[in-house]
C-alpha cells in the first residue's frame, strides 16, 4: 500500500465516523451497488453482503446467504441452490474453524434483513435465521437444517 491509500482510508473512516469496519449501517449508502448488481438479483435495502459483514459471517456462511438470496432472480435457480448446499456441506465438514463472533450494535438481525425483502419466499426467509443461529450459537443442528431445507428446494426445482 502506498501512503496515499492509507491516508484515503483513514480520511474515509473519519468522514463516516465508523466505530468498526463492520458498521455497515453507517456507510452502506456510500458504497452503492457493486459492479454487476444492477440487474436486480440483489434487491432490497439490505444486501446479502451487508447482513453477512455486520454479523461477521464466515466465507462459507456468507455464500449460503448470497446464493439463497439470488436463486429465484438470476435465472439459474438449481445451480445457485446447489452452490448454497455445497457451502453448507463444506462448513459442516470444516466446523473446526468456527468462531462465535462478538455481538455489536451494528449487527443486522435476520428480522431486519427479511423485513427489507417482502418478496422473499419461505426458503429465503428461513435460511438467514438458521445461518444466524449457527453463527451465534455454534450448533451444527442449525446448519444441517439449512442444508436439508436447501436440498428440499433443489428437488422442488427439479420437478
Amino acid at each position: 500500500m502506498t501512503g496515499n491509500e492509507i491516508k484515503s482510508k483513514t480520511e474515509f473512516k473519519k468522514e463516516v465516523n465508523l466505530k468498526s469496519v463492520y458498521d455497515i449501517r453507517r456507510f452502506s449508502h456510500l458504497m452503492g451497488d457493486a459492479p454487476g448488481n444492477s440487474d436486480g438479483h440483489y434487491s432490497g435495502s439490505i444486501q446479502p453482503q451487508h447482513f453477512s459483514a455486520s454479523n461477521r459471517l464466515l466465507f462459507n456462511l456468507s455464500n449460503i446467504v448470497k446464493y439463497v438470496h439470488r436463486y429465484p432472480h438470476k435465472g439459474t435457480p438449481i445451480k445457485d441452490l446447489q452452490k448454497a448446499a455445497w457451502y453448507a456441506e463444506y462448513q459442516i465438514i470444516d466446523n473446526n474453524y468456527f468462531v462465535i463472533p462478538r455481538w455489536s450494535e451494528s449487527c443486522i438481525s435476520p428480522n431486519e434483513y427479511v423485513d427489507a425483502h417482502p418478496e422473499f419466499n419461505d426458503l429465503q426467509i428461513e435460511i438467514p435465521f438458521l445461518i444466524w443461529k449457527y453463527n451465534w450459537q455454534g450448533s451444527l443442528v442449525y446448519l444441517t437444517d439449512a442444508k436439508d431445507l436447501i436440498d428440499s428446494y433443489i428437488k422442488q426445482c427439479q420437478e
